[in-house]
């Protein structure tokens, strides 16, 4: 990635990120969305590079043979340990909701089923009430009958509930912060006694449709009915789209068609009487402009061109991957000092030896971004963003980079020509 002032004699090695990764970059920060298009250029490129190696040597072929295989033994290794991960769960959420309602003496381990499968003292009509297992009230207070050990059997289940409930708050909060907010945990631990009896009767009704009971059939039919048309009553939006629109998400339907006439060069930025659209040069910018360029800005990535005066596009780099690759270059290069010049050239044109060192950053920069010309439909673009997911793309006319259009100048785009306050958009 960096390399010293080298002469025209060519002294020196001059590291590049292609050669010695640097930990970090490529990576995306919390509520970023993956480019896909930029991860599917890099996989490629990687792919080509190990077969191309391939020849070379007989370890190099094995890499080689490892690498294709290797996705279809992570799919063997997935498939294994989410099974395994699924029937621990399975046997965990029975023990689990069997312990609101009792315990097994015979093993507390056990659940209400376990626990009477070798019990001789029950029927097979009554092979749930096996003296091995006690309610919570026989346990406390022994006896099983009476308003008495209802209180007591509701009371404990309310407790068991509510304590089950703040262990999964907790849990989330620790291992999956981010799920936090969404109700799933908590509404699938705090089960309420009505509830259940509710979920009983259902689970009965839909057993026995399934094992021949067709007399249920029509009340099944008109029950699913009504209700999609009383959701379809008060509104299409589901549950999952109305938390992405009140938490301000980017996120962009794709249900909704696009009706509108407008072209890439009415949503691009910089508008008229916007700033100059900020972008970097492909050399003769110094580690310190670029450092104070991003110091002064928040965007998640910069053009990089040939010069300020022609404007012709090379490539893009992101935010992430240049605050990282500065912050390596002055630790593992020494020499790198603000002065430094950053070069973003297959092959660096000779620097004086009095000069400070420069930095190579051609590794990080990509080459290919997508582009649309300024006559661009903007339907076709907001097709091409939902498709390929894409986080930007440049506006050109004739290879001169015009702007630049993200994800949110589409969505406010498409809340003003829907006659809504673009402003009201909230992006966290």
């Amino acid at each position: 990635m960096t390399g010293n002032g080298a002469g025209s004699s060519g002294n020196g090695k001059l590291m590049d990120l292609l050669d010695e990764p640097v930990p970090g970059v490529g990576t995306y920060e919390d509520f970023n969305t993956i480019d896909w298009v930029r991860e599917k250029s890099k996989d490629r490129d990687r792919h080509r590079e190990i077969t191309s190696k391939s020849e070379q040597s007989t370890w190099a072929l094995l890499h080689s043979i490892s690498d294709a295989f290797s996705g279809w033994l992570l799919m063997l290794l997935i498939g294994l340990m989410s099974g395994a991960l699924a029937g621990c769960i399975d046997i965990s959420a029975h023990w689990l909701t069997d312990l609101k309602e009792g315990v097994c003496l015979s093993g507390f381990w056990f659940n209400h089923e376990h626990c009477c499968w070798g019990s001789n003292q029950t029927t097979f009509q009554e092979r749930d009430k096996c003296p091995q297992w006690q309610s919570w009230a026989e346990l406390l207070g022994g006896s099983s009958e009476g308003a008495a050990a209802y209180i007591v059997n509701y009371l404990m289940f309310m407790l068991c509930a509510l304590l089950f409930s703040f262990l999964a708050v907790i849990l989330v909060r620790a291992f999956a912060p981010y799920a936090c907010g969404s109700g799933i945990p908590e509404v699938n631990t705090l089960s309420f006694r009505q509830t259940l009896s509710d979920m009983t009767k259902v689970l009965q009704k839909t057993k026995a449709f399934l094992t021949g009971g067709l007399e249920y059939i029509v009340p099944l039919m008109a029950a699913i009915m009504t209700s999609k048309w009383v959701a379809d009553a008060l509104g299409r939006e589901g549950i999952y789209e109305a938390h992405i629109r009140l938490n301000g998400y980017p996120f962009l339907e794709t249900k909704e068609e696009y009706g509108h006439k407008t072209l890439a060069q009415d949503v691009m930025r910089p508008r008229p009487s916007d700033p100059l659209l900020v972008v970097f040069t492909q050399e003769g910018m110094s580690v310190g402009e670029i450092e104070g360029v991003i110091a002064d800005t928040d965007y998640s990535g910069f053009p990089v061109v040939v010069s300020q005066e022609s404007q012709r596009l090379v490539g893009f780099v992101l935010r992430r991957d240049l605050v990282i690759s500065l912050d390596n270059a002055r630790k593992r290069q020494e020499g790198v000092v603000s002065a430094s010049l950053v070069f973003f050239l297959e092959h660096v044109p000779p620097q004086p030896l009095s000069g400070p060192p420069v930095v190579k950053l051609r590794g990080i920069l990509d080459l290919s971004p997508f582009t649309v010309t300024d006559h661009t439909p903007m339907a076709i673009a907001v097709d091409i963003f939902r498709k390929l997911g894409l986080r930007q793309c440049l506006v050109t006319h004739n290879g001169r980079l015009l702007g630049i259009i993200t994800k949110k100048d589409i969505l406010k785009h498409m809340a003003q020509m829907s006659n809504r306050d673009p402003d009201s958009i909230l992006f966290n």
